[in-house]
């Protein structure tokens, strides 16, 4: 029978870098330390997110860092001329604050025991504050036919126009853009920029990120097509000349 108990147990996969520091000058942990770090810098470079302990024969561990660290406490006699030092997070289990899509506030929220692991890889740690980004649909219309294009929440306002025009196949600065439907709250720079969201406007004139600007999934856009001035045409024929 499998309880939750037994669904919340993690499994170590033990890698042990094998290092062969000169030890002939350590008495104590510190020493051990100082030599592990002479010989491989980085080696304890994640000590703000692991417990090290060396492990001595009978069982026990001297903490080589954290509250309980002694820089004087004596070297356990190796096995086998082997000394076995272990490293686990300092928390198996802790909250994290997450910044939700349109919310300006962070909620707490509990890490699993599965995560821990993972999200200790990458460095966030017990307090950190991670920002959660969406991949938004955005439906936009063209010459009376209407398409879907994905960007990222946190993507500006101009790399979305910009993906418009790639999908397009379209010069940038000869499109057009109005806003049809828009479902969210408009913040911040994205209020300045363009005040009457009924207005046509062009990708120079943005700013503020796509969730900024209130778009949310399926929200719409309408682009048009500038005609190009004469001046623009022979410029370009030049230029191929």
């Amino acid at each position: 029978m499998t309880n939750r108990a037994h669904m919340e147990t993690i499994v170590i996969l033990e890698k042990p870098a094998i290092l062969a520091p000169d030890l002939r000058f350590c008495g104590n942990v510190g020493e051990l330390v100082s030599a592990i770090k002479d010989l491989r810098p980085e080696s304890f470079n994640d000590m703000e997110i692991f417990s090290y302990s060396l492990h001595g024969p009978d069982g026990s561990q001297s903490p080589l860092n954290g509250p309980y660290y002694d820089p004087q406490r004596p070297l356990p006699r190796p096995v086998d001329s082997v000394l076995r030092i272990s490293a686990r997070p300092t928390e198996m289990q802790y909250d994290l604050l997450i910044r939700l899509p349109h919310q300006e506030f962070a909620s707490p929220m509990p890490v699993s025991i599965f995560d821990t692991m993972s999200l200790y890889e990458q460095k966030i740690v017990k307090g950190s504050a991670v920002s959660v980004k969406l991949s938004v649909p955005i439906k936009y219309q063209f010459k009376e036919e209407e398409h879907m294009i994905c960007v990222w929440s946190d993507d500006t306002m101009i790399t979305l126009l910009e993906k418009i025009a790639k999908r397009i196949d379209e010069s940038l600065e000869l499109l057009r853009f109005a806003i049809i439907r828009c479902t969210g709250i408009v913040v911040n720079e994205a209020k300045e920029w363009l005040p009457d969201r009924s207005n046509i406007f062009s990708a120079d004139c943005t700013a503020g990120t796509v969730e900024e600007n209130g778009f949310r999934s399926r929200d719409s856009i309408k682009v048009y097509r500038q005609q190009e001035s004469t001046t623009t045409r022979k410029r370009k024929l030049e230029e191929t000349w």
